[in-house]
C-alpha cells in the first residue's frame, strides 16, 4: 500500500511516496478508525492519500514561511500485495519509518523542472 503525491515548483518537481508494509497499514488504519482489519479493505484505501497529503501540507507550510511556494496534486494510491513504483532515473531520497504498528518509508524523488 502507498500513497503518492506529485509537488511542483520554481526549481524543481518531485514526487513523494509513503509506502507501508500491509501489517503495518492494518495496524495504523485500525488505529485510525478505532476497528480491527483483516484484509486491505477499500473502505481504508484513501488513508494512504491522506497521510502523504498531510505530510506535503505540512512541508507546504514550512516552505511558505521561508518564502517559497510549492504546489501539489491529488494523492493517488497503489494497492496491492507486492506495490512497486518507479521514480525513473531521478534522484531520490529514502527515508525508512519504524512505528509502534511496524514499517514505512518516505521516498522522494526530484528533478529540474521540465
Amino acid at each position: 500500500m502507498a500513497g503518492v503525491v506529485a509537488i511542483f515548483a520554481k526549481t524543481y518537481q518531485a514526487t513523494i511516496i509513503l509506502g507501508f508494509e500491509k501489517k503495518t497499514y492494518l495496524e495504523l488504519m485500525g488505529k485510525m478508525h478505532n476497528k480491527e482489519y483483516t484484509s486491505l479493505d477499500p473502505a481504508i484505501h484513501d488513508g494512504a492519500a491522506e497521510l502523504v497529503s498531510q505530510i506535503v501540507d505540512n512541508a507546504r507550510l514550512a516552505f511558505g514561511a521561508a518564502g517559497a511556494s510549492i504546489e501539489k496534486s491529488i494523492a493517488t494510491i497503489a494497492v496491492g500485495p507486492s506495490v512497486q513504483i518507479y521514480l525513473e532515473k531521478n534522484p531520490s531520497i529514502i527515508v525508512p519509518i519504524t512505528t509502534e504498528f511496524g514499517e514505512m518509508f518516505l521516498e522522494m524523488a526530484a528533478r529540474p523542472p521540465a
